[in-house]
């Protein structure tokens, strides 16, 4: 009898130790190297399913990250920047690396985006290749060579201008922050970049407030009709907390062609 329970305990045990088993541990979970972000950590990870194919890709960060991040001055925009590598897993879908950016004093137009936010730009090209990007003056025709229509989903329109180390943004004309009529704050929006004619980033713009409080979020990335590199696309994002870490993740890839 003796013999039976102490089995017993054992299995329970184990159990309990594979229930507790870190996510870093997942054999199809692969992390890029974190970095010091507030008084915590961040760092960009890649998920495949079982046919090694991307199920996610996302950014982690500790709640701690979130405090005592650099305040800066009035009116600076992109403030601080966290640039988190990716894992090669990467290399199935059309992401090079992630830039968070930090913005205290939120950023131009302020009637719209003056609250403090995050911009968590998913870039398509190299750190070296972004860090290259000049200011507006130093380069408007690059900045005004847009993609073909085709690129962006009807509802993007691309003001004028740009941003240096960022590129052109594009916004969704239909964002709620954005009626004409009768605009809601700013809690979040999804922003696509260019550059030199490609389509440069997608970007979840979301505000400090909106990263603490929600629990559980999701929207539909909305697709364009062609795209200009062959890989796996995500279709949403979402915003989720483990109780060890706040994710801001990219899911339901599809694999599209070039065209």
């Amino acid at each position: 009898m003796k013999r039976i329970v102490i089995s017993t305990l054992s299995v329970a045990m184990l159990m309990f130790v594979a229930c507790k088993k870190d996510p870093e541990q997942s054999k199809d979970l692969f992390n890029g190297p974190e970095v010091n972000m507030g008084n915590g950590k961040a760092w960009a990870w890649v998920k495949l399913d079982a046919q090694q194919k991307p199920q996610a890709m996302g950014i982690s960060f500790t709640p701690s990250a979130l405090v005592n991040l650099p305040q800066g001055g009035e009116g600076h925009a992109h403030e601080s920047a966290f640039t988190l590598k990716l894992p090669s897993q990467k290399s199935l879908t059309p992401f090079d690396h992630v830039v968070v950016n930090w913005n205290p004093n939120g950023h131009e137009p302020l009637n719209v985006y003056g609250a403090a936010h995050f911009d968590f730009h998913y870039y398509m090209e190299s750190e070296a290749y972004v860090d290259a990007i000049p200011t507006y003056a130093q380069a408007p025709a690059d900045f005004d060579n847009a993609p073909a229509p085709d690129y962006f989903h009807p509802d993007y329109f691309g003001p004028p201008g740009g941003e240096p180390k960022m590129g052109r943004h594009w916004v969704d004309v239909t964002s709620p922050e954005l009626n004409p009529q009768n605009p809601a704050p700013f809690t979040e929006t999804f922003i696509v970049g260019s550059f030199k004619g490609k389509v440069l980033f997608y970007e979840p713009m979301i505000t400090k407030t909106f990263v603490e409080t929600q629990n559980n979020f999701e929207k539909a990335i909305k697709m364009p009709a062609k795209f200009q590199k062959e890989g796996y696309y995500p279709t949403k994002y979402r915003i989720i907390k483990t109780g060890k870490t706040i994710d801001v993740i990219l899911e339901g890839f599809v694999f599209r062609q070039k065209s």
